[in-house]
C-alpha cells in the first residue's frame, strides 16, 4: 500500500543543528534484514530494531551499488554500478554508523528523527575516514546513504510518513558533506548528484505519488537547510554558495525529470506534476533560504539566492528543451513554470 505523507508545520531552523523531534511513526519490517534473529539453540527471537532495520537497508544498497532509479518502459527500475570499494571499507562505514547508534543509546529505540540523524552522520563520517580521493565516488555514496534512509523510514512507517523526517533526512545528507571528505570545490557537483539521486529515487519508493508535492518541498527545504550549515570558507562563501544552490536547481531538474518518466506521465498529466513538483521544490528551498537570511549570517537578499536555485533548476532544463521524449516534453514545461515563478515567490 502506498503511504500517504503526514504534514507537520514545523519551520526548519536554516544554520541550526538541533534535532527535530520524532513524529511517533509507525513501524513494520523491512525486507533488508530478517525481522527477528535466532539464538544458538533457536529458542529466542529478538526483534530487529529501527536502527538496525535502517543500518541494514543501507548496508544492502552499498553491496549491490543502488544509488537510484531510471525508467524502462515507463517503469521505475533500481539503478546498480559497481561500487570500487572492498568489503572491508563497505564495513567500515556500517561499523562507524553502528557506533554513532550505539554511542546515543539508540539501539533499540524507537526515535526516528535521533535515529536518521546518528545513522546519516555515522556512515558519513565512515566514507570520510576511508579517506577517497574520488569526489564522485563519494556523492554517490551520500546519495546511497540518503536513498536509503529515506527507503527504510518508508518502509517502517504505516500508513503515514512524516514530512519533517524527510525534511531532516536531506539536511543531514547535505550538511555531512564535509565530514564525508568532500573538497568545497566539489560540492557544487556532489549536491547536483545528490539531489538528482533522491528525487529520482521517489518512484522505487512505497510513497503514493499524490504526495509527491509535499515531499518535493520537505526535500528541497532540507538540502538548502543543510548545506547553510557548510562550512564553506571565509571571502568566497557567498559565492561558493550561489554555485552550489544553482547546482541543486539544476540537479532538482534532472531528478524531476526522470522521476516523471519513472511514473509513465504525459501530456496534461505530466505538465501538471511537473508544474507541481516546481513550485514545491521552489517554495521550499525559498523558506530555508530565507530562515538563513533571518538567522543574519549573510547580507544576499532572498532574491539572490533564489534565483541562484531556480536560475539553475531552469538552466540545466533549457539545455534540453529540444531533446527528444520525456526528456524535452519536461524540460519545456520546467523552464515556462521557472519563468513566472522568481517574482511570485519573491512578492510573496
Amino acid at each position: 500500500m502506498k503511504k500517504n505523507l503526514l504534514t507537520l508545520s514545523i519551520t526548519a531552523t536554516f544554520l541550526t543543528s538541533t534535532l527535530l523531534t520524532g513524529c511517533g511513526d509507525k513501524f513494520t519490517s523491512l525486507d533488508a534484514q530478517d525481522a527477528s534473529s535466532s539464538s544458538s539453540n533457536g529458542a529466542e527471537q529478538v526483534e530487529a530494531t529501527p536502527s538496525s532495520k535502517m543500518i541494514s537497508e543501507l548496508e544492502a544498497n552499498l553491496r549491490s551499488g543502488t544509488v537510484g532509479t531510471s525508467s524502462v518502459n515507463q517503469k521505475a527500475v533500481v539503478s546498480k554500478i559497481a561500487l570500487p570499494l572492498s568489503s572491508a571499507q563497505i564495513n567500515t562505514i556500517l561499523a562507524s554508523a553502528q557506533a554513532f547508534i550505539n554511542a546515543n543509546g539508540l539501539a533499540n529505540s524507537s526515535d526516528m528523527s535521533a535515529i536518521i540523524s546518528q545513522v546519516i552522520a555515522g556512515a558519513s563520517t565512515g566514507v570520510g575516514a576511508l579517506n577517497l580521493k574520488d569526489p564522485a565516488l563519494i556523492s554517490q555514496l551520500l546519495s546511497m546513504i540518503g536513498n536509503s534512509t529515506l527507503t527504510s523510514l518508508v518502509n517502517q512507517s504505516a500508513t503515514t510518513v512524516s514530512t519533517t523526517l524527510l525534511e531532516q533526512i536531506a539536511n543531514n545528507v547535505f550538511a555531512n558533506m564535509n565530514i564525508a571528505g568532500l573538497p568545497v570545490g566539489n560540492m557544487s557537483t556532489a549536491a547536483n548528484t545528490i539531489i538528482n539521486s533522491i528525487v529520482s529515487n521517489l518512484a522505487a519508493t512505497d510513497l503514493d505519488a499524490s504526495g509527491f508535492s509535499g515531499v518535493l518541498k520537505s526535500i528541497a527545504q532540507g538540502a538548502v537547510a543543510g548545506i547553510g550549515k557548510l562550512n564553506l570558507g571565509s571571502t568566497t562563501s557567498s559565492t561558493i554558495l550561489n554555485t552550489i544552490l544553482s547546482s541543486l536547481g539544476a540537479g532538482s531538474s534532472s531528478g524531476i525529470t526522470s522521476l516523471i518518466s519513472s511514473l509513465g506521465l504525459s501530456g496534461s498529466g505530466a505538465s501538471s506534476m511537473v508544474s507541481t513538483l516546481v513550485n514545491a521544490f521552489s517554495t521550499g528551498a525559498k523558506a530555508a533560504l530565507q530562515n538563513y537570511i533571518n538567522s543574519g549570517k549573510t547580507s544576499s537578499t532572498i532574491g539572490t539566492l533564489l534565483s541562484a536555485v531556480l536560475n539553475g533548476l531552469s538552466g540545466s532544463a533549457a539545455s534540453n528543451t529540444n531533446a527528444s521524449g520525456t526528456t524535452g516534453v519536461v524540460s519545456n514545461i520546467i523552464t515556462s513554470v521557472v519563468g513566472s515563478l522568481l517574482s511570485n515567490l519573491i512578492k510573496n
